[in-house]
């Protein structure tokens, strides 16, 4: 059964899902370019038996969607900072103004730590005026800091995360380029996204242990039948039974702690067992990646919803 999912931003943001949505067969995207009175076709959709919205590029869209919607999940899909990174670069090499002479003014996530990361690599006097927002700013904000840096910084290039920026600055002598997400970041997002709603739907359903025998299993796993279950859909979705805990911690949506204390307590009762490492970008500790051993309870656990 396909999840409908209601798309929600700019033709061009738009266009970037539908170029790979044959990639995703699990999804039936529904198209809505953001306008004006949205509230009330947001209202008709509703009712129309969408399972999830997506707003592609938060920003472009100024309202809370989520109390919009009564029951029904709200994605974000941000840009990636490989998209960031990916349109400063861009800046920089179509300028029309001479090399060492270029002033940026950028608006970034306060997630991207643009400020504390030129800081940490002593990058500190660099013609960048930087404003870090959160995810809500509103567009009027974002305008006056990019304002500001073209009359008092003399700034000739502007490099936002807000569509109404570029709309706002058409009439002002710069060059003004939008980072919006990468198809990249479209195509990471939606595998995340269809692995996340697999598991979610499977743990919506009713949880029946089959026996005395069952109940006493869990108690002294010290994780409950529908954790496992969910666990084992989780693993199904991913195509393997090896898992760490940054990977069950986006999985069940829980924080990296719940998930490590989850597979600690199946090693503790040999369910799970590290079986190696993984190491991301040779940074930090090391991850264990452990196997988990579902054939200890087959047939323990079901979802009511399939035996009825």
């Amino acid at each position: 059964m396909k999840t409908k999912a209601l798309l929600i931003g700019t033709e061009e943001m738009i266009e970037s899902v539908n170029r790979i949505r044959d990639d995703f067969p699990g999804f039936n995207f529904i198209p809505l370019v953001v306008g004006p009175n949205m509230k009330q076709i947001l209202q008709k959709f509703q009712s129309d038996g969408i399972d999830c919205a997506i707003v592609i590029h938060p920003l472009s869209f100024n309202q809370n969607i989520t109390e919009m919607f009564n029951d029904i999940p709200v994605y974000e899909l941000r840009y990636s900072i490989t998209a960031l990174y990916k349109t400063l670069f861009k800046s920089v090499l179509t300028s029309t103004h001479e090399a060492g002479s270029i002033k940026l003014s950028v608006d970034v996530f306060y997630e991207e730590k643009m400020i504390e990361k030129l800081q940490n690599e002593g990058i500190q006097n660099t013609p960048l005026y930087i404003k870090e927002h959160p995810s809500k700013m509103k567009p009027k904000d974002l305008l006056d800091f990019h304002l500001k840096s073209i009359e008092v910084h003399n700034v000739k290039t502007i490099v936002t995360s807000h569509p109404a920026i570029v709309d706002a600055l058409r009439d002002y002598p710069v060059e003004v380029d939008l980072v919006t997400p990468t198809d990249t970041c479209v195509r990471e997002f939606l595998y995340e996204l269809s692995h996340k709603i697999k598991v979610t739907s499977f743990s919506e359903f009713p949880i029946r242990y089959e026996s005395d025998k069952a109940i006493e299993h869990f108690k002294k796993q010290g994780v409950s039948g529908a954790t496992i279950y969910k666990l084992r859909c989780l693993c199904q979705s991913i195509g393997r039974n090896n898992i760490t805990a940054a990977e069950l911690s986006k999985g069940f949506a829980i924080t990296l702690r719940s998930a490590r204390r989850i597979l600690t307590t199946l090693e503790n009762q040999k369910v799970a067992k590290v079986v190696g490492e993984e190491q991301l970008n040779g940074r930090g500790r090391p991850r264990n990646v452990y196997h988990i051993d579902f054939d200890q309870m087959n047939e323990e656990v079901v979802p009511a919803a399939v035996i009825n």
